[in-house]
């Protein structure tokens, strides 16, 4: 009998047991769950000062800008008063440039008619010195023609005046005669130098 009451209470202990350690169990879960919520309610709540930070400067940033349009609207008006006296200053301004202008336009028709006479005295100097140069030019083509001539009448045997020279005297070296020429001398002397001939080259004159 002893034995059947010691085994009820332990096992009414055991069961108490397990209830409390399923109390313990939902008490954990619902402490976690609590934990949870106060950090998303930190969190929230982090949030919510960081929205009311962002709402103050917002505030303080539309204050700055109220202040700055009052500033604005003064420098406007100040801008206003600016703007007409700029505006009969450049009337002014208008007028003295039209008569600058005016004054230029003259100066630059003046100048024009200077520049214009002086570049016809310029072309008549250089008509002048071109119509100098012309006649030197013709005058030393004359004289280049005219060392042409005598150049080529140097090619032409000093006897005959018509065959070319294509003969050399030894030893004095002159070419002055055609072979023909040479052929029919009498005796056998330059006709430059006059020194005997004792030989003779032929040769070609181009």
């Amino acid at each position: 009998m002893v034995l059947f009451i010691v085994a009820i209470f332990v096992i009414g202990f055991f069961s108490y047991v397990m209830y409390l350690q399923s109390k313990n169990d939902s008490l954990q879960e619902a402490l976690s769950t609590a934990e949870r919520k106060i950090q998303n309610l930190n969190c929230e709540i982090k949030t919510h000062l960081l929205c009311i930070d962002l709402l103050q400067n917002d505030v303080e940033e539309a204050r700055k800008s109220l202040v700055n349009m009052e500033r604005l609207e003064k420098e406007n008006a100040s801008m206003f008063e600016t703007i007409q006296c700029t505006t009969k200053e450049n009337q002014s301004l208008q007028d003295e440039i039209k008569s600058i202008k005016h004054q230029k336009a003259e100066e630059f028709i003046n100048n024009l008619e200077r520049e214009r006479n002086a570049a016809q005295k310029r072309e008549s100097e250089y008509s002048i010195k071109l119509q100098n140069e012309q006649a030197c030019l013709k005058k030393r083509l004359q004289e280049i023609e005219s060392l042409k001539q005598e150049a080529e009448d140097s090619k032409l045997c000093v006897i005959c005046d018509e065959a070319a020279k294509n003969v050399v005297f030894m030893p004095c070296g002159h070419c002055c005669s055609c072979e023909s020429c040479y052929d029919s001398l009498p005796t056998k002397i330059c006709p430059v130098c006059r020194e005997k001939i004792i030989n003779t080259q032929s040769i070609y004159i181009s």
